[in-house]
């Protein structure tokens, strides 16, 4: 119970005459009260706004869901989503994980600390968290710098030791020092999903421009967020 601190005792003459306290985090769960954890926050944030997938991301959406689902919890494999597509590999994730019954949060590799004290109690406060919120994290290595070795090595020591879900986005995939890993790449929506969105968003953004999604097409190659973003950019100048 100390471990997990679920507990804690307080300063006294002897341990067993020491006061014991219910862990805050822990009392307001039983009481009904859900919140990710406030020693976790600046550092672990929830995902709140999931982009709406195309097909084919759909599709590996629902592929991470069957991989997790049919692995026993205490050897889940980690998901990595590889490509350059970091908005659409952060929806994939959180699509999966609302598929599954369960909230996303994110880690960017930046906030993964380095101090071994202050790692472990990450892992544990995590570890914790995703049992009474029914979490998954997504670790964000968009940004790593994969020459910084002691940022690495702390990186490696938690994915090695995080209990529950845990997806990577990164453009090149992390090498796994002794879990298992499952690597999905992803692309851009082709060009037919393209069209659909950009003949979807015209119409009920800027009715004006619909009808102009090939042309849109063949000038750019853009994902499902990028196109909606213009849309809305471009609905604004209309108004203007």
């Amino acid at each position: 119970m100390r471990r997990w601190q679920l507990i804690k005792i307080s300063d006294g003459s002897a341990l067993t005459l020491s006061p014991i306290r219910i862990d805050e985090r822990i009392l307001h769960y039983l009481a009904g009260m859900q919140y990710l954890d406030d020693r976790l926050t600046g550092i672990i944030e929830p995902v709140s706004a999931i982009g709406e997938l195309v097909n084919s991301q759909r599709i590996l959406a629902d592929r991470v869901v069957a991989i997790l689902a049919k692995t026993p919890q205490q050897g889940l494999p980690v998901i990595q989503l590889c490509g350059v597509e970091n908005a659409s590999k952060r929806s994939i994730a959180a699509t999966a994980c609302q598929i599954m019954g369960l909230s996303l949060c994110v880690i960017a590799a930046q906030a993964v600390p380095v101090i071994p004290a202050e790692l472990e109690n990450l892992i544990r406060l995590w570890t914790r968290e995703t049992i009474l919120s029914g979490s998954g994290l997504l670790l964000d290595c968009e940004e790593l710098d994969f020459g910084d070795a002691t940022r690495m090595n702390a990186i490696g020591h938690l994915v090695d030791r995080l209990g529950g879900i845990l997806i990577i986005s990164s453009r090149e995939g992390l090498r796994m020092r002794e879990r298992a890993a499952v690597r999905i790449d992803v692309q851009k929506p082709n060009s037919i999903e393209q069209s659909q969105v950009w003949e979807e968003t015209l119409a009920t953004i800027v009715p004006e421009l619909n009808g102009q999604a090939k042309t849109l097409v063949n000038q750019f190659n853009l994902n499902a967020t990028t196109i909606r973003a213009a849309c809305a950019e471009a609905a604004g100048c209309i108004q203007q």
